[in-house]
């Protein structure tokens, strides 16, 4: 299925989102990965992935070292003091951000979207699903920043793909909103499963564009004129 929007409106929208999820991120990840309690569960999660045939401790050990590589880039990402306050509440906003759209769906009404552009999902879903789930929901540290968005919840499982999949917590934001019929985003059929019409950016997703502009565009700014 198709990522990229057919209008110009939604693709340009798409994009900026994409950028922002896959530039500007990173230290949210970075952050709340390794300069939280997620650190010693992540090591741990390394070694079981790493090699699961040997014993938990020996595992974490073994792992340590990549670790380490990772933690490291915190500092090359920004994802260190004074920085902190300022990425923990452009973290906030941006979930609670995301928890309102995905709530409130579009101009045209019709209920809740499921995705940011519509009924189906864009790159820029997945951009912005990646480290929220990966490093926010899935450590156990953060899970709490979620516990008040369960349709940020419902949008990672219909992205994941699998609602029943294990590494999906039971909390007990999921239980807040109805559960949809389905969570596959194959599930969706007919008119349903398009991007909005008339080339449809909800004014909902503002303040996300504002958050780009105001904090992560100086910087890219910066950015193409050291290079340059």
């Amino acid at each position: 299925r198709p990522t990229r929007p057919p209008g110009a409106t939604q693709r340009l929208a798409a994009s900026l989102l994409e950028l922002h999820a896959d530039e500007w991120l990173p230290m949210v990840a970075l952050h709340y990965r390794w300069n939280t309690g997620n650190a010693d569960w992540a090591v741990s999660e390394f070694g079981r992935c790493a090699f699961p045939m040997l014993p938990s401790l020996i595992a974490s050990r073994l792992a340590q070292p990549v670790a380490d590589r990772m933690r490291a880039l915190c500092r090359v990402h920004g994802a260190v003091s004074p920085a902190l306050a300022g990425i923990e509440s452009f973290t906030e906003r941006l979930i609670g951000t995301l928890e309102r759209h995905l709530a409130a769906g579009s101009a045209a009404g019709g209920g809740p979207q499921p995705y940011l552009l519509g009924g189906v999902p864009c790159r820029a879903d997945f951009a912005l699903y990646g480290p929220l789930w990966a490093h926010l929901y899935r450590d156990p540290h953060s899970r709490a920043m979620f516990d008040g968005a369960p349709h940020v919840v419902r949008w990672f499982e219909r992205l994941h793909g699998h609602a029943a999949d294990a590494a999906f917590p039971q909390l007990a934001a999921r239980n807040a909103a109805a559960a949809p019929a389905s969570t596959s985003p194959d599930s969706a059929s007919g008119s349903a499963a398009k991007f909005l019409p008339d080339d449809e950016v909800p004014e909902t997703l503002d303040p996300l564009f504002r958050a780009l502009f105001d904090e992560q565009w100086p910087f890219l700014q910066l950015a193409c004129a050291a290079v340059d």
